[in-house]
């Protein structure tokens, strides 16, 4: 569903509702330990400028994958900066949600 989700967004120029679908296939595909495809199906950029929530979710799906996937320091970094930005982005998001309660 995730995948008709992306596909219906796509074609309708819904480019943050499309990225949104993918995080979540890709949350789908980490959780049945498809890592390589979780990691590629996010690819290599992170949306700037989508849903908040979204990124943060994007930046731990794709560090999540990177961290399993590591085969050597390098990877494991890639991962570690991933995971940081998670957490950086998620205290953004927070401030913004605790602003508007």
């Amino acid at each position: 569903r995730a995948e008709e989700g992306a596909r219906l967004a796509r074609d309708q120029a819904q480019p943050a509702w499309e990225w949104t679908f993918r995080v979540l296939e890709a949350e789908v595909l980490l959780s049945q330990r498809r890592n390589a495809e979780a990691l590629a199906r996010l690819g290599p950029e992170i949306m700037a400028g989508g849903p908040e929530g979204t990124r943060v979710r994007a930046f731990m799906t794709r560090g999540l994958a990177r961290c399993l996937l590591a085969a050597n320091e390098q990877a494991a970094g890639q991962a570690e900066v991933d995971l940081v930005e998670a957490a950086v982005q998620a205290s953004k998001f927070a401030a913004l949600v605790t602003v508007c309660v």
